[in-house]
């Protein structure tokens, strides 16, 4: 069984506004037994997916939003669910000592969804719903599936939805978002233990870029800066801010012009799969 006696409540609050949305969240990862979800977007169905997410995931959740309803519901959903991904990513933190891998399927009546999420640090979503009708309440059913991706996306999360059965369209969401918080749930269970659930933990090594070390001064002024940000990493985790410095040095470099050839480009496909994480 997981040890989180000594693990302090993972929370975090977020504040989003732009021209279309004006969001409010605070959200607790822990609550489990001890929820407070408070939930209006001003679309009720919406409201209702994210309380399924909150209520089987085991948070706390006060989500507030007002939106441009008067133009449609594109901007409430896909904006709500980009800062609850970020909320959901800045509680997290460092993701040390997590399951990292979660899986669940869950029934409504004749529905059946099917979630795999991998706490990752690599967004991508392949969601599958097969909703049939135009809309559900007032959220157009064609945003549905975009606001799991947009969750995956802003979380940093590995997320494959499908439904695998059922008639009614609400049946299908509902029984998705469900699946989707308890496979959540059980990717970030602690495991007692404090380290990254990867077997590349935060570093990489030389010899996955197939190229030989002399090559690799000759070929990219970052390998210096890429070192120093990855053993940074290793030693303190990705969120600490004392890696920004390393961080930041590794960008500037990027942006700069380097001389071609084929180890090179190796190198700058990893330091370019790194600079999204920057």
């Amino acid at each position: 069984m997981s040890d989180t006696t000594q693990q302090p409540a993972r929370t975090a609050s977020i504040e989003r506004k732009t021209n279309e949305t004006d969001i409010s969240i605070k959200v607790n990862l822990d609550s489990k037994m001890d929820q407070q979800i408070d939930i209006a977007t001003g679309i009720g169905f919406l409201d209702h997916m994210y309380h399924a997410l909150a209520k089987h995931g085991g948070w706390s959740l006060t989500l507030k939003c007002t939106g441009d309803l008067h133009i449609d519901d594109h901007h409430t959903a896909e904006d709500t669910a980009i800062a609850l991904g970020m909320a959901f990513k800045q509680a997290l933190g460092t993701p040390k000592g997590i399951k990292r891998f979660g899986h669940a399927y869950c029934p409504l009546d004749e529905a059946l969804s099917r979630a795999v999420v991998d706490i990752s640090g690599r967004p991508y979503a392949s969601i599958d719903l097969g909703l049939k009708r135009e809309k559900i309440g007032d959220l157009s059913c064609e945003m549905i599936p975009h606001v799991l991706f947009s969750f995956a996306t802003a979380a940093g999360i590995t997320l494959h939805v499908d439904v695998l059965k059922g008639d009614n369209d609400h049946h299908r969401s509902e029984s998705a978002f469900k699946a989707l918080a308890v496979a959540i749930r059980q990717a970030v269970e602690h495991t007692g233990t404090n380290d990254v659930p990867s077997t590349k933990g935060t570093s990489m090594k030389l010899k996955a870029l197939k190229v030989r070390p002399k090559k690799l001064l000759e070929a990219s002024p970052c390998i210096g800066e890429m070192g120093a940000m990855l053993e940074c990493w290793s030693r303190s985790g990705v969120d600490d801010p004392r890696c920004a410095q390393t961080a930041k040095a590794l960008a500037t470099c990027m942006s700069k012009p380097v001389k071609k050839s084929k180890a090179t480009n190796t190198i700058n496909y990893h330091l370019a799969r790194l600079g999204k994480q920057l």
